[in-house]
């Protein structure tokens, strides 16, 4: 019911405006995402945080980064740590230390980035490997790419050969 706007202001915060009223909700951030599933990531001065739809803080903590809530797990960062995948209560449900990049779940896959090889690879919501990282990642406009359940796409497609690698 509610999106981030720019505010009026000229320190280039965020607030968050009732669709239907028009009214700002109290409280500004730094920055701010859609609301997906009833939760928000936004920046405060202390890093990334998760707000709920009463602007609550379900999870009491900051990070360096972090990803919208999907297939119940986020993707966080804090300082000087490795990806975490943590559930809504903020639990540590497995660690990627081997990861650089991962990107949001999507139907009980992600797609990581290998720190060593820069390759991308594919991870499900146990933190099992499902592809190991050998892939260099292209985007979908780009290159076709390996499909799991319709959704992931990762490849690299050799200009001359209609083949995927």
């Amino acid at each position: 019911s509610h999106i981030p706007m720019c505010s009026d202001s000229s320190d280039s915060t965020v607030v968050f405006v009732d669709i239907k009223t028009g009214e700002k909700a109290s409280g500004t951030y730094k920055g701010a995402y859609l609301f997906y599933d009833g939760i928000n990531i936004v920046l405060e001065k202390e890093g990334w945080t998760f707000i709920d739809k009463d602007f609550k803080r379900p999870i009491d903590d900051h990070f360096k980064d972090i990803t919208h809530f999907s297939n119940g797990l986020s993707l966080s960062v804090k300082p000087n740590e490795c990806i975490k995948a943590i559930d809504m209560d903020g639990n540590v449900i497995f660690e990627m230390p081997e990861a650089s990049l991962m990107y949001a779940f999507s139907d009980g896959y992600a797609v990581y980035q290998d720190a060593k090889t820069h390759k991308y690879g594919v991870i499900d919501t146990e933190g099992n490997i499902v592809i190991n990282a050998q892939y260099d990642a292209q985007s979908e406009r780009e290159a076709r790419g390996i499909d799991i359940d319709g959704q992931t796409t990762i490849g690299n497609k050799d200009p001359g050969d209609d083949e995927v690698k």
